[in-house]
């Protein structure tokens, strides 16, 4: 039985699930049906699905082959268990794709790293408040008096036992790099492209990159920040007064802000020499960067407003867009 699991934003961002969906009823392809469970956590890392597709479900382009779609609550265990048997079931008889979106949310970041309160502030206030699935099913069978406080507490301890087996087994591990990673064939072809390239000289008057970093560093008064990012912007003042420790990030915003302002005839600028650019980012998590690294749009803890610091450069400044957008490999969304 096959038996795919998607994101929801990969599901309905990425061509190939609708390819793939294609492919199901087709003779020389068929699988005899295969059960897609979206893992729906009603963002992709920090896109908002308004943000992300056009459809009301990112289930909806299963609709194309005719494939039965169940909504269910991940809040409900018991109804999920109710909707996955039936769902079997329907892909045994028929043998043609069927559909579980499984509607849940995610608790924390992307990954380990990423606190998704830098951009959802207003959506995880609500899930800081929401209890755990654990600790409303486990209510729930202690409601009815199907369980007991002593078998819920030994069954996490035996849970809990596991995971530390596993991981203590894992870091017994020995891994070996792999040769072909220590050949220097690599090096010796891109040093020689680097040879027969011409490097253009390049570089920007200092006040014009104090005058993009001042605004890059400054928020209005009453913008509440997210520690992290009030982190990041005092760091980057002292990139601006130092001139040391510039990184990938600043050095990048600082590009697009010279692009942006218009010219400067304090430093000899001219509008033939140094014309103005619009500057307009697309795709998914570039507005935080995936990395945590960007930040280019800014969002208050309280209020869930957004500020754009590359739009508050100068006046008759070109414009700067960045838009969040659906997950896509093909055109590196």
């Amino acid at each position: 039985m096959g038996l795919i699991l998607h994101g929801d934003a990969a599901f309905s961002g990425l061509g190939l699930a609708p390819e793939v969906l294609q492919l199901s009823e087709l003779p020389e392809y068929t699988t005899g049906g295969t059960i897609h469970v979206i893992i729906n956590n009603q963002i992709g890392f920090t896109t908002d699905p308004k943000l992300a597709r056009s459809s009301p479900h990112p289930s909806d382009f299963a609709k194309a082959v005719g494939a039965p779609i169940f909504h269910v609550n991940a809040d409900d265990p018991e109804a999920v268990a109710h909707i996955c048997s039936l769902a079997a079931d329907w892909r045994q008889t028929f043998g043609k794709d069927v559909v579980v979106d499984l509607v849940c949310y995610r608790r924390h970041g992307h990954n380990e790293q990423d606190d998704p309160r830098v951009t959802q502030p207003l959506m995880y206030s609500l899930v800081d408040s929401h209890p755990p699935c654990l600790g409303l099913y486990a209510n729930r069978l202690l409601a009815d008096e199907v369980v007991t406080t002593e078998e819920l507490a030994s069954w996490q301890t035996d849970v809990e036992a596991e995971f530390e087996r596993a991981f203590e087994n894992a870091n017994k591990q020995q891994l070996s790099p792999q040769d072909w990673l220590a050949a220097n064939w690599q090096g010796e072809a891109l040093g020689s492209l680097v040879s027969q390239r011409k490097i253009q000289p390049t570089g920007l008057p200092t006040k014009t990159l104090q005058r993009v970093g001042e605004a890059l560093c400054t928020v209005p008064p009453d913008f509440t920040l997210h520690p992290q990012v009030a982190s990041l912007l005092e760091n980057r003042r002292k990139m601006m007064a130092t001139g040391e420790g510039i990184d990938w990030a600043m050095a990048e915003a600082l590009a697009f802000g010279s692009l942006i302002l218009p010219f400067d005839a304090s430093v000899g600028q001219t509008p033939d020499s140094n014309p103005a650019h619009a500057v307009r980012l697309s795709g998914q998590d570039c507005e935080r960067g995936t990395f945590n690294h960007r930040h280019a749009v800014m969002h208050d803890q309280v209020t869930g407003k957004r500020y754009t610091p590359l739009q508050h450069l100068a006046a008759g400044q070109e414009r700067f867009h960045s838009g969040a957008t659906r997950v896509c490999r093909g055109s590196g969304g």
